[in-house]
């Protein structure tokens, strides 16, 4: 197993299995990353991409982003398997992986891994740690969460975000979903009703074993005074690595 960084602006990864444990940045959650090829490629941050990371999460790469071969007993673990703060757009060497049909203003600050970083921050809407997926003011977006592998699932956790500050003439910044489908890759889907709140709201379903998810059929709340976005600050999903019987 191997972290090399290069320069200070490339990380690249190599692992004796598909597993490793990754602290991308100084003041961001440890993940467990899923590497289909047992090696992967991470580009720093750089300018306008810091403004979704703490401040000076990367002065000194040798010590901000730090590794380590993944355990069975950490890769079978009950987890939030969506969580990856090393995600960034366009990649496909690593996992869980997030997309989006559109991201607003194609800016970093509104881009889908934003809302599997580990930060649920609901209350503003713009850079950190107010980062969230955003597109706008739109009735067709799509959310992608694509974990590289299967996976056993039995519980998502969405936390919207919440920017109620009014305007001039009374209106909120921010609406919400009160109504999502989620599609499984499994064929199956649930509806999900949720409520106007900034806080995590839990969504238990028969486990099912799945390689991606996607959020589609968003439908906004228009029925009081609000400017009319909506945004997904995170999303949890609850689950565990699934276990053939062999060594990772």
């Amino acid at each position: 197993m191997m972290l090399k960084a290069e320069n200070g602006k490339r990380i690249k990864i190599y692992a004796d299995n598909h597993y490793f444990k990754l602290k991308f940045g100084n003041g961001v959650k440890e993940s467990i990353i899923y590497m289909p090829g047992k090696s992967a490629e991470i580009d720093v941050p750089s300018g306008e991409a810091l403004s979704v990371f703490p401040g000076g999460a990367f002065d000194d790469v040798k010590t901000s982003v730090l590794g380590s071969a993944a355990t069975d007993g950490d890769v079978f673990s009950y987890r939030n398997l969506a969580l990856n703060p090393a995600d960034m757009p366009g990649q496909n060497e690593y996992f869980p992986h997030t997309y989006a049909n559109f991201v607003t203003r194609n800016s970093i600050r509104f881009e889908s891994r934003n809302a599997v970083d580990g930060f649920a921050e609901t209350g503003g809407h713009y850079g950190f740690p107010h980062q969230a997926w955003g597109g706008g003011d739109r009735n067709d977006l799509e959310f992608n969460i694509d974990f590289g592998r299967n996976v056993l699932i039995d519980k998502l956790v969405i936390y919207m975000r919440a920017d109620y500050t009014k305007n001039e003439e009374g209106q909120e910044h921010d609406t919400y979903w009160k109504e999502i489908t989620v599609c499984f890759s499994d064929n199956t889907n649930i509806i999900l009703n949720l409520k106007k709140s900034g806080e995590g709201q839990t969504f238990s379903f028969k486990p099912r074993t799945v390689t991606s998810l996607k959020l589609k059929n968003l439908v906004r709340d228009l029925s009081y005074p609000t400017r009319g976005f909506a945004a997904l600050s995170q999303i949890e999903v609850w689950g565990s690595d699934i276990k053939f019987g062999t060594a990772i």
